[in-house]
């Protein structure tokens, strides 16, 4: 199984997952998204350090806000991020973490007051992302709905991305229910996923 290869913005390790939904057996979810809380951990951490400067997009939830951090640090303005897709990740202090990332959030926001426009693009996909997400909504989404989520995420920005998980002959739209469901509000039938990966996946939580 291919699996893309991430970068824990705050601890700097590194985890793997898989680029399709696949079997979302209680084996194989657990072998695939075991790690998956702590990376929320270490994302909550740097939520939490963001969070502690003045917001420069305060009617925005602030895990979009954080997003649109490390898209910044990632696409625009020297790509700072860009050099640990080949080096490898640094290993600093918990204080010298947060140095770093006021240091960049404060370069993201001068960056961010002239783009208005970014600001109303996140929070037109937040709308239609949390619509379309709901509990009771995401049992019904079709291949066109699966297209309207995925197309909006900003880990799909690069249209092959896209391509690959919506094309992938086993994601299924119902696969991707089941994932996407099981992920955002713990509706995992016989999986573990509370004894697993505790509360991160609930909807308040996520």
């Amino acid at each position: 199984m291919s699996r893309a290869r991430t970068t824990c913005p705050v601890c700097h390790s590194r985890s793997r997952y898989p680029l399709t939904t696949g079997d979302f057996g209680a084996e194989i979810f657990i072998r695939r998204f075991g790690d998956y809380a702590g990376f929320l951990r270490c994302y909550k951490e740097l939520a939490r350090v963001y969070s502690s400067l003045t917001r420069i997009w305060p009617e925005m939830p602030l895990y979009l806000e954080t997003d649109a951090f490390l898209d910044y640090l990632f696409h625009h303005e020297g790509q700072p991020s860009h050099e640990f897709t080949k080096m490898p990740p640094r290993e600093l202090t918990s204080t010298q973490q947060a140095s770093e990332i006021r240091r960049y959030a404060l370069k993201f926001q001068a960056w961010a007051k002239t783009r208005n426009a970014d600001r109303e693009r996140h929070l037109s996909n937040a709308r239609t992302i949390h619509r379309l997400l709901l509990p009771k909504r995401i049992k019904e989404l079709g291949p066109s709905d699966i297209l309207s989520v995925a197309s909006r995420l900003n880990c799909m920005g690069d249209r092959r991305v896209l391509d690959r998980f919506i094309n992938h002959p086993r994601n299924s739209s119902a696969n991707v229910r089941i994932a996407w469901s099981t992920l955002l509000h713990g509706h995992h039938g016989a999986l573990p996923t509370d004894e697993i990966l505790g509360d991160h996946f609930k909807t308040g939580q996520s």
